[in-house]
């Protein structure tokens, strides 16, 4: 699950515990089962890529452009303008 983070590792940890499967748990189970917080990171590979996309943009907008290079905001833009003229004409 992507976004808000959850106990779900942690309830995953307790369903699987031998004692809590043999029903033998007190009040105390967590307290005394350090194991319970040995959660595994899952890999979100989702954010790693958008992350690298975004470095990639930034760091692109840092070079230097070449001569008659348009802004993607300008294209935009021009796009924009033209549409709005064809709905004018049509």
């Amino acid at each position: 699950m992507r976004g808000v983070k959850t106990n779900v590792p942690f309830l995953m940890n307790v369903l699987k515990n031998s004692t809590f499967l043999a029903g033998k748990c007190d009040t105390f189970f967590i307290d005394s089962t350090p194991s319970l917080f040995d959660i595994e990171v899952p890999e979100d590979r989702a954010s790693k890529m958008l992350s690298y996309i975004g470095e990639r943009i930034l760091e692109e907008d840092r070079l230097p452009k070449p001569a008659g290079h348009r802004c993607p905001s300008a294209l935009y833009q021009r796009a924009r303008s033209r549409k709005a003229a064809s709905k004018a004409v049509g």
